[in-house]
């Protein structure tokens, strides 16, 4: 790695640790993770019918805990948390 390219990935690096990996409000949300992603995975390995396109070949390939775990790692924080509101919290609804 050339000099410039050097220090660029330190500056990301150090930025990275900083104000992600160790920021005190991010780490202060990481207790919450474990029962979020497990609930997702047990809602998706006793309903495998909601996985859609590749994850259903996966399932039939590699089998539907391989699929959902799959599933879960390629989503985006916004995404599983909105599919986590989907699935788990009540909506409202109007009279």
């Amino acid at each position: 790695m050339d000099s410039q390219c050097q220090q660029a990935f330190k500056e990301l690096h150090d930025f990275m640790y900083s104000e992600v990996y160790l920021n005190p409000v991010a780490k202060s949300e990481e207790q919450k993770v474990d029962g979020f992603i497990t609930a997702l995975f047990e809602y998706f390995t006793k309903n495998p019918d909601m996985l859609r396109g590749e994850y259903i070949v996966i399932a039939e390939r590699d089998g539907v805990d391989r699929a959902v775990m799959d599933y879960i790692a390629g989503m985006t924080d916004s995404f599983a948390i909105s599919k986590y509101k989907e699935i788990f919290i009540p909506k409202g609804w109007a009279n």
